[in-house]
């Protein structure tokens, strides 16, 4: 049904609102940047994080969001993304740095990665949160983080520029996996990281997890028992009950997506007088393209829904919509997995104008 989907989220973003139906919830997953710049190399990692609810980036005052891929990320940002990625608690006590009081957006993030030995101040009581990280801390970090999930045996790149750098040891580590390759023979240990090459990094270590894997069955259990439940409510056209089941199954992007065209099926059926039917075609395969220990891509084909729309007054038409079948993405978080995106993206699909510039808030 996401053709469907699309058509009418799409809607949303040029219609003038109306009520009973609130601003757009894919507003926050679909940055004017990358929208843009589709072609950008970082475009597909940082999608991926933006949509898993891992990367917030920046909002405008009107609700725009920007990804900001070439902007240089701080301390701070890193940590938050380590948090959040992992999915990380804590019961130990952070460290106290005197620049990051309680009060500060990432206080409970640094928190966290410092009393896992994940990130260090710059001296015994700061931690510089604002402060651009440089290539060789954003390596240390991310294999302090993923130091008990990926396996860092590999052979480790030759940089002319690390000899007697104090973080070569992570900088090896980091090299001999893939998740960082440098720049012709020199890593550039000493310059500033930007929020896409953080954000290569990081996908790039995730997908590196390999302990504790979830079955095949666990997986695609997940996204056919998602179908089936939110089936058997469009069936009867009870669209308020879809809402606990999105909460259970999906997540970020996913769960905006159908939050928002269950919104309006609600505001077309009471307040316009349309009326839908949803008859499920065919017989679902399923295929694990890829899983790790906190992500996953599921295939899904041969499922279609016959759609019959029918306006008030008028006599229904029925398509078929067989955009259900794709690949699902899958993050697990509190112990979890949950869908967070599919394939095609709307990112792909929709068109965006970009407003007036206006101060920026980031979100992180």
């Amino acid at each position: 049904m996401k053709k469907l989907f699309l058509c009418i989220v799409i809607t949303l973003f040029v219609v003038a609102p109306i009520s009973n139906v609130h601003a757009s919830n894919m507003s926050n997953y679909l940055p004017i940047d990358l929208a843009e710049n589709p072609d950008h190399w970082a475009a597909e990692y940082m999608m991926q994080l933006i949509d898993a609810d891992i990367m917030k980036g920046y909002v405008k005052l009107n609700g725009d969001l920007y990804a900001k891929p070439d902007t240089n990320i701080s301390r701070a940002e890193v940590a938050a993304l380590l948090v959040r990625s992992l999915d990380l608690e804590s019961t130990e006590a952070g460290k106290t740095f005197s620049d990051v009081p309680e009060g500060f957006w990432g206080y409970e993030e640094i928190q966290i990665a410092s009393s896992l030995g994940i990130v260090n101040g710059v001296t015994d009581t700061e931690f510089a949160p604002n402060k651009f990280i440089t290539r060789e801390q954003l390596a240390a970090m991310i294999v302090r983080a993923f130091g008990e999930t990926v396996d860092f045996s590999g052979e480790p790149m030759t940089f002319s520029d690390v000899k007697n750098n104090w973080a070569k040891e992570y900088i090896d580590q980091a090299s001999s996996v893939g998740i960082i390759n440098g720049y012709d023979g020199k890593f550039f240990p000493k310059d500033t990281a930007t929020r896409a090459e953080t954000s290569k990094m990081l996908i790039v270590a995730l997908h590196l997890e390999m302990v504790d894997l979830p079955s095949d069955s666990e997986l695609t259990d997940l996204v056919l028992n998602h179908e089936n439940a939110v089936y058997e409510k469009l069936k009867t056209n009870d669209y308020r009950a879809t809402y606990p089941i999105f909460d259970q199954y999906t997540l970020g992007f996913y769960h905006a997506m159908v939050t928002d065209v269950t919104d309006l099926y609600l505001y077309l059926t009471e307040y316009d007088g349309y009326k839908f039917a949803f008859e499920q075609v065919g017989t679902p395969e399923m295929n694990v393209i890829s899983k790790n220990t906190r992500m996953a891509t599921v295939d899904l084909s041969n499922l279609s829904y016959d759609v019959t729309v029918t306006p008030p007054n008028s006599t229904g038409e029925t398509e078929n919509d067989d955009s259900t079948s794709g690949i699902y993405f899958l993050r697990m978080i509190d112990g979890e997995w949950k869908i967070y995106s599919q394939v095609p993206h709307a990112f792909e699909n929709a068109s965006f104008e970009t407003s007036s510039i206006t101060p920026m808030k980031s979100t992180r």
